[in-house]
This record gives structure tokens, C-alpha cells and sequence, in this order.
């Protein structure tokens, strides 16, 4: 498996569970620090306008 094609399916978990944390816990950070790190990336792997 190339890093791209395993980077299109880490990305997308990681984002949903920072998602879940934040739904469930309030106050938890999970979703700012998980499109940080998205917008961050030297090769946008995706975006993510929305929770």
C-alpha cells in the first residue's frame, strides 16, 4: 500500500473520531487540533469546512 492510499483512509477516521470526541465531550479540542493538523499538511490530503 502507498502512503498516499493509506493517507485517504487515516485521514477521514481521524477525523470522524475527533468529531465524535467533540460531540460527546464538551470542551474537548479534538476537532480544532484534527483540522489543524488537516490544514497543516504539506500536501492537502482534503479539507474540512464543517463538523
Amino acid at each position: 500500500m502507498t502512503r498516499g492510499r493509506a493517507a485517504r483512509r487515516v485521514v477521514p477516521r481521524a477525523l470522524v473520531w475527533a468529531c465524535l470526541r467533540t460531540a460527546l465531550y464538551p470542551g474537548d479540542s479534538a476537532w480544532a487540533g484534527a483540522t489543524a493538523a488537516l490544514h497543516g499538511t504539506p500536501g492537502p490530503t482534503g479539507r474540512a469546512e464543517s463538523q
